[in-house]
Formats: structure tokens, C-alpha cells, sequence
């Protein structure tokens, strides 16, 4: 066992042991995504939403009483970029919090790197790991090998892409879902995007909301005939 927020490493699929006895009746994967190290060496990000994404993969099988957990890094540009340096060589690509090294000539002008670090999705027959910094990384539901970044139809490339979405439930089919996500149009004035997506056809229908001022917007509710956004009071304000 490693200390709090220390750096996490790959595990490859085992069987862990079982204290007491699975429900029979449970049957199922759970995922889960966070920061899995926000550190390299003795170098910090400047905050662990920078940190590198981790997926766990837990699987349960009341029947056998069994228990499957397999852990790995998210491979983002900015993950590979890093490891193929030594950890003492400084950040090689830069976050939202966090500058790459070299100083203001190396970050003037260069947007943050997606850390795939936040939430999962499962997405046509794919694991899709999620971060507010980039576009979904298409990640092997069984391995947790990471294929690369996966691609919306009708999504504009580095369009933001809340790393919470919400699965239409109401008129989704087993073999086609259909989700509502949102994510900020930067400009003047500041709109917030929302976008319905359909696994056969990517973007079928978006949406623009004025804001009068930049709000932060973490997640939203939905209902059979709603999307619910609370815009709350703590803003930058832009006018």
C-alpha cells in the first residue's frame, strides 16, 4: 500500500481474495476514474484535477464468489509524452494548472493538455474515459488498454465536452443510446452548448444558451422532457 494521493501503477487482471460471500445475484463491472498519480518525480501538478488519469475495473460474480481488478494509466498525449522522459526532466506538456518546464517561451500560447482523469462512459460497445480538457479517450472495456481519442460525429475538434453526461434513459434503445452532454463556447458573449448525441449518428441536435457572465458549470439534471442547468452565483465576470 502507497501513502494518500501517491502514484498508482498499472495492475494487471487478478483475482483479489474474497472476505465473506457476493450476493449470488450480483452480476457486473464497476469503472471508475480519477488521478492516479499528481506527481512525477518530485515534480507536482499544480492541482490534482492536472493529475493523470487512472481507470479501475472491478468485476463481480455472485455465482463463483469471485472478484476481477484490473488497474492502468489513461495514454494521453500528455501521459506518453511524459513517460518518455526521465521524472526528473520537468513537465513535458502543459495542464490547466500546471506549466510545462521551460518557462513562459514554452507555455506562451499552448493550450492545456487532456489528463482523461474525471468520469467514464460506456459508449458504443467502448470504454470512453472523460476530462472538461480534451475529447474522450477510447479505452478497451475488458483491458483498459488505451486505443487512442475517440471520435464524435458532428463534434468540432477541441470543442469542450462536460465530462458529465447524461444517458437519455427516456427514448434510449439497448442497441443505440442516445446522451446530453453540454460544454462552454468561449467568445463574447460566453455561451454554454448543449448537445444531443446519438450512438448510430454522433451529434444530432445542439442548442446555445447566452450566459451574461462566465459561471462554471459541473454537471446538470435530466428529466423525460428537460435538461436542467443551475447556473450559480460565483462567476468570473467578463462585462
Amino acid at each position: 500500500m502507497e501513502g494518500g494521493l501517491e502514484p498508482a501503477g498499472d495492475i494487471e487482471e487478478y483475482q483479489p481474495r474474497v472476505v465473506g460471500e457476493i450476493p449470488s445475484d450480483m452480476k457486473g463491472v464497476l469503472y471508475r476514474n480519477g488521478a492516479g498519480r499528481v506527481r512525477v518525480g518530485e515534480h507536482k501538478y499544480g492541482h490534482w484535477f492536472d493529475g493523470d488519469g487512472y481507470i479501475t475495473r472491478m468485476e463481480l460474480d455472485g455465482k463463483l464468489n469471485r472478484a476481477t481488478f484490473t488497474g492502468r494509466y489513461v495514454r494521453t498525449e500528455r501521459f506518453n509524452a511524459q513517460s518518455s522522459v526521465s521524472d526528473d526532466a520537468g513537465f513535458q506538456l502543459r495542464g490547466a494548472w500546471t506549466q510545462r518546464a521551460g518557462g513562459v517561451p514554452q507555455n506562451l500560447g499552448r493550450n492545456p493538455t487532456n489528463p482523461g482523469n474525471t468520469a467514464t462512459i460506456d459508449w458504443n460497445g467502448r470504454l470512453l474515459a472523460l476530462c472538461e480538457g480534451g475529447p474522450p479517450m477510447d479505452i478497451d472495456p475488458k483491458t483498459l488498454h488505451t486505443v487512442g481519442e475517440y471520435a464524435i460525429k458532428g463534434l468540432n475538434k477541441g470543442a469542450f465536452f462536460s465530462a458529465h453526461p447524461q444517458v437519455d434513459t427516456f427514448r434510449s434503445r439497448a442497441d443505440d443510446k442516445i446522451m446530453f452532454n453540454h460544454g462552454l463556447v468561449l467568445g463574447y458573449p460566453m455561451k454554454l452548448r448543449v448537445y444531443k448525441v446519438q450512438e448510430s449518428q454522433g451529434v444530432v441536435g445542439t442548442t446555445d444558451i447566452s450566459l451574461e457572465e462566465l459561471a462554471f458549470i459541473h454537471d446538470f439534471a435530466s428529466t423525460e422532457d428537460f435538461l436542467v442547468f443551475i447556473l450559480h452565483p460565483y462567476v468570473c465576470p467578463i462585462s
